[in-house]
């Protein structure tokens, strides 16, 4: 083999080795995509006020609501599902929020309803003089006499 054909041989032998390793010349590098951290954090959802609420039996209850702050998505949307009655129990909602990445996060808040407010009991009393009528009242276990003026 004379030495031309060595020293060729040689170039292409390098030229080969430069190819397979990436290099051989300074040149751009070829674009590779990022791809983003995958999201496996769940929503925060803040109840707007106690999550045990105590209210009157025999009246409407508004809900105050909750809001859902994810650390990639920001705010989020909460839907609320289950009823509260007018009627004395126990009653759950439930409050849910999910971030684009499919992470969802749950939070409940219970309503007791019960009827708190005293009775208060009112009765007529005819005396013996027609002109006087006394009203006597009941309430939180106190009577007192109201004298009225004659009808």
């Amino acid at each position: 083999m004379s030495i031309g054909k060595i020293i060729s041989l040689s170039w292409v032998l390098l030229a080969l080795g430069l190819q397979a390793c990436g290099g051989g010349g300074g040149g751009t590098t070829p674009d590779v995509p990022v791809t983003p951290p995958v999201d496996t954090t769940k929503p925060v959802i803040t109840l707007n006020g106690s999550a045990t609420v105590n209210h009157e039996q025999g009246t409407t209850y508004s809900d105050a609501g909750a809001t859902a702050t994810d650390a990639v998505d920001g705010s989020v949307t909460v839907t609320t599902s289950g009823t509260v009655g007018t009627a004395a129990g126990t009653y759950t909602l439930e409050y849910s929020a999910t971030d684009k990445a499919g992470n969802k996060a749950t939070a409940t808040r219970t309503v007791i309803v019960a009827d708190t407010t005293s009775p208060v009991v009112t009765l007529l009393v005819r005396l013996r003089f027609p002109w006087l009528r006394v009203l006597l009242t009941l309430k939180q276990a106190r009577w007192r006499l109201i004298p009225s003026i004659p009808m």
